[in-house]
């Protein structure tokens, strides 16, 4: 499905119990739909991490905002909660914010 991408943030660390190289990418886009709690208004960005970077092309992050064909995968987290994956972002159209401001 379609999102706006609103920042894009990839990060690198070392785990310091393991020792394990820790790389992904940070991404905060809105959702489709407004906002259905109390007291929120609008469309709150969502911030989710994807734990892989393959498929992700800095020349596409340079472009955001813009317009990102995002795919999602749920899977049983921790304490069998669900937990939703970002597993792959194709860059779709850049989006030109100057005029708000």
């Amino acid at each position: 499905m379609k999102y706006l991408v609103l920042s894009a943030k990839p990060y690198e660390f070392t785990n310091t119990k393991t020792g394990e190289l820790i790389k992904g990418v940070s991404v905060s886009y809105v959702n489709k739909k407004p906002s259905l709690r109390n007291n929120e208004f609008g469309y709150p960005p969502l911030i989710i991490n994807s734990q892989s970077l393959d498929g992700f092309k800095d020349e596409d992050f340079k472009q955001i905002p813009a317009i990102f064909d995002m795919d999602f995968e749920q899977v049983t987290g921790k304490d069998h909660k669900p937990t939703l994956l970002l597993t792959g972002m194709e860059f779709v159209a850049p989006v030109d914010f100057s005029m708000f401001f």
